[in-house]
């Protein structure tokens, strides 16, 4: 993505599986933990989320903002 002017924060998550400790199989569910927290701005600047790594997050405008964001269609289309 790219700032264009103002101030925002990007708050990024991986995606950690549950394993059932009685069966040690991993089920349908798991759990976002929180991988980082940036403040962008008020300069403009590129970022990058990568599918497997931080893809899971949020964008909010600490200020006025404006953001250019690509998004591309699913990395794995069994899953949609």
């Amino acid at each position: 993505g790219r700032l264009l002017f103002g101030v925002m924060k990007v708050v990024s998550f991986d995606l950690e599986d549950i394993i059932d400790k009685g069966t040690r199989r991993k089920p349908r569910r798991q759990w976002a933990r929180m991988r980082s927290l940036e403040v962008h701005g008020p300069d403009a600047r590129s970022y990058w989320l990568a599918p497997d790594i931080g893809n899971l997050h949020y964008l909010e405008a600490v200020e006025d903002c404006c953001f250019f964001d690509v998004v591309t269609p699913p990395y794995n289309s069994e899953q949609g």
